[in-house]
């Protein structure tokens, strides 16, 4: 209802004024029409204009209405605004004031709202509030709301989102306790791909923050991985700072922590040690559902509450790889593999440096690869190989191809016949043992071309195919610059110089006792053939520890070793293995050199003793 003056009075005398009589003398004519004047826009001015509009007559009650008590052309004071007892105060009041003119007439408007929720359903009443205009107190009217039945209301400042995320915890009441609030609207938790596999099996483990407060956090404690080799993952959107998530019927923001995959070394009941946070949650204050930051006076509008939260420990089932069926021809990767042989094919000659290469593909566990046995036929003698790889270790599990690179010779012309034994491996999926097959190449040797020996001729021996490789990529510069080339040469020597002088001298004697295996030594047995000068290569050569593939080739064969062994709870054993997976996939395996694995192996050996 739109409350206004009457102006009925004036409005009735107005004619009686324009009647006088035509016998009035011209002063009193002069005078009536100057309070006509005087009194006609009196007559005609617009009067305070207070009164309360809303947005909606009806609403569900999960919805939010908009309410508004506005002033029409006047200008009020002392507004007083009632107790909304129907409804939950989510914001306001907000103030804006409007001038219009139209036509010449001048109108302005001053408006105060409000954001509503309702508290239950029915007839909901929005009271009026009062202003003062001219030293008048004004009322508005009062409008009653429909409320029907509808989802839920949250007690939130800010409405659901479209994932249907609300924010009322973000809002702590003078009733509530932080603590409590803290530990229903926040869960750290470690989420498995699965809780049983074999020994060598792939699992992933997801550390997944679920929040519905706002919260600034930083890690307390990692989490442990006893038993498990470990790589580090991407999470699955990385893009995404966190995804939506319901559990136990609640909405949450999920924030993945960390995302690792983990092949078991041993068997037994292992368990992972949880991750813990801890850090501060932000509220929002309020009284009595009413937020204290719609008062601009309030002196606590937000509050600051500490808060340690930890996940829950994880069990994983290891079963060791089944007994019935097992091979014994030595460590048994897990997993899926296959092999392809590359031969040289440029027309061989007695007493050429030649290749073989097997490429071996897959997925799984590359740590227990070891290389595929060579038969070399009678004639020709064959090295040790070489291994490069490109690994994916941020597949699950870690796929790609490894490549061990054969170097061999032979001593004289003739048609030869090169067998490739095939291995086993077990596959998880099928829980079967399998074994790749035997192949086998021919090969056709030429006559021998003449030529110096091995000694004078270093860059054909086959032990140096890593300084032949080096030359036969960078000819063309030593074409164009012999000069420069020489320099580099000489740079070069000295610096190996000293690097052999030094790592010698950081050398314990005792990490080069007892390691005089046969398995951890690189050895061709020339005889008298008259192809090779017989070179012998170990672990204690100190330019093959500053080889980061030859340390990976020792740590695998090493690897292999411990595992056949049952080592049980043997600590040295345990660290062996370890360092081994260490070397083998963890980002940081560069910074361990083959003097720690000759002292875990040496201490895991005195063990046994």
């Amino acid at each position: 209802m739109i409350h206004k003056q009457r102006v009925a009075p004036i409005c009735a005398i107005l004619p009686a004024m324009f009647a006088a009589p035509d016998s009035t003398s011209f002063l009193q004519r002069w005078f009536w029409h100057l309070c006509c004047s005087l009194l006609l826009p009196l007559a005609g001015m617009a009067q305070p204009d207070w009164q309360l509009l809303t947005s909606a007559n009806a609403i569900a009650s999960h919805e939010q209405i908009t309410i508004s008590y506005t002033l029409v052309n006047a200008a009020g004071t002392g507004v007083k605004f009632p107790a909304f007892k129907d409804w939950d105060v989510l914001s306001g009041p907000m103030t804006t004031t409007s001038t219009n003119i139209i036509n010449g007439v001048k109108s302005t408007a001053q408006q105060y709202s409000f954001q509503l929720a309702p508290r239950r359903t029915g007839s909901c009443t929005v009271p009026a509030a009062s202003i003062v205009v001219n030293g008048k107190s004004y009322q508005t009217n009062t409008l009653v709301i429909e409320v029907t039945k509808g989802a839920q209301h949250n007690n939130s400042p800010y409405p659901p989102n479209e994932h249907g995320f609300t924010y009322d915890a973000f809002v702590l009441d003078s009733k509530e306790n932080a603590q409590e609030k803290i530990k229903r609207n926040l869960l750290l938790k470690t989420k498995l791909s699965k809780n049983t596999c074999y020994e060598g099996e792939t699992i992933v483990a997801e550390y997944l923050l679920y929040s519905r407060v706002n919260l600034s956090a930083e890690l307390d404690k990692r989490p442990g991985f006893e038993g498990f080799s470990s790589i580090d993952l991407p999470a699955e959107d990385p893009g995404s700072e966190f995804q939506y998530a319901t559990e136990n019927g609640k909405v949450y923001k999920v924030y993945t922590l960390r995302r690792v995959q983990l092949t078991a070394l041993r068997s037994g009941e292992l368990k992972l040690a949880p991750m813990s946070i801890s850090g501060t949650v932000s509220f929002l204050r309020t009284h009595n559902g009413q937020p204290i930051a719609a008062d601009p006076y309030a002196q606590q509008r937000s509050a600051e509450e500490p808060f340690t939260v930890a996940g829950n420990v994880e069990t994983v089932q290891v079963t060791p790889l089944p007994a019935n069926g097992r091979p014994t021809d030595g460590a048994i990767p897990v997993g899926e593999f296959s092999y392809s042989v590359q031969m040289p094919k440029q027309p061989l000659a007695a007493g050429d440096a030649a290749e073989l290469i097997v490429a071996v593909s897959g997925l799984g566990q590359w740590s227990m690869l070891q290389a595929p046995q060579i038969e070399w036929p009678k004639g020709i003698t064959g090295y040790e190989p070489r291994m490069d790889e490109q690994l994916d270790s941020q597949r699950v599990p870690v796929q790609g191809v490894r490549r061990y690179i054969y170097r061999f010779a032979a001593d004289s012309m003739g048609e030869y016949n090169i067998r490739i034994k095939g291995f086993h491996y077990f596959n998880p999926s099928e829980v079967v043992y399998k074994q790749t097959a035997d192949s086998s190449v021919n090969l056709h040797i030429g006559a021998a071309v003449a030529r110096s020996s091995f000694a004078d001729d270093p860059v054909n021996d086959p032990s140096s195919f890593k300084l032949t490789e080096w030359f036969t990529r960078f000819m063309p510069v030593v074409a164009l610059s012999a000069a420069m080339v020489l320099v580099i040469v000489l740079m070069l020597v000295g610096r190996a110089k000293r690097k052999k002088r030094n790592t010698t001298q950081e050398l314990d004697p005792i990490f080069t006792q007892g390691l005089d295996d046969p398995m951890y030594q690189v050895t061709t047995a020339a005889g008298n053939r008259p192809l090779v000068v017989e070179k012998r290569v170990d672990v204690k050569d100190t330019s093959l520890q500053q080889d980061a593939t030859d340390i990976k080739a020792l740590a695998t064969r090493m690897l292999a070793e411990v595992q056949q062994e049952n080592t049980g709870e043997n600590a040295a054993a345990q660290q062996l293995l370890q360092l081994c997976n260490d070397v083998l996939y963890a980002p940081f395996g560069h910074e361990h050199s083959a003097a720690d694995l000759q002292q875990a192996y040496a201490e895991w050996k005195q063990t046994k003793a």
